[in-house]
């Protein structure tokens, strides 16, 4: 979590993000105020309340919202960020699958 991207949100966001989304936390529903920290997940691009998704991530791996896996942006990022040596994908595969499992 402390990875993901946070922003302070602003009344010059607003129009902004009005035009992008709802100026609201999908979580709680309420309106974005000025001065609130909000978080951005970057693999979506959604906002939110920075406590409300941080409570949610604690037993979740998705966005609240469109439900896309956080887990396989990380897992796409290290991959082609590092190398592995011979065997390592074997084990790549084995922690896929166990992933997976977890989430259905």
């Amino acid at each position: 979590m402390r990875s993901l991207p946070m922003v302070n949100y602003g009344k010059a966001d607003e129009s902004e993000l009005k035009m992008m989304m709802n100026a609201e936390c999908a979580v709680c529903l309420c309106e974005f105020e000025e001065g609130e920290v909000l978080r951005l997940l970057p693999a979506c691009s959604h906002l939110f309340h920075k406590d409300c998704v941080d409570m949610w991530l604690f037993s979740h791996t998705t966005c609240p919202l469109c439900r896309l896996s956080l887990l396989r942006q990380k897992r796409d990022t290290d991959d082609v960020s590092q190398e592995h040596p011979a065997g390592a994908s074997d084990q790549r595969r084995q922690d896929s699958t166990s992933v997976a499992a977890a989430e259905v």
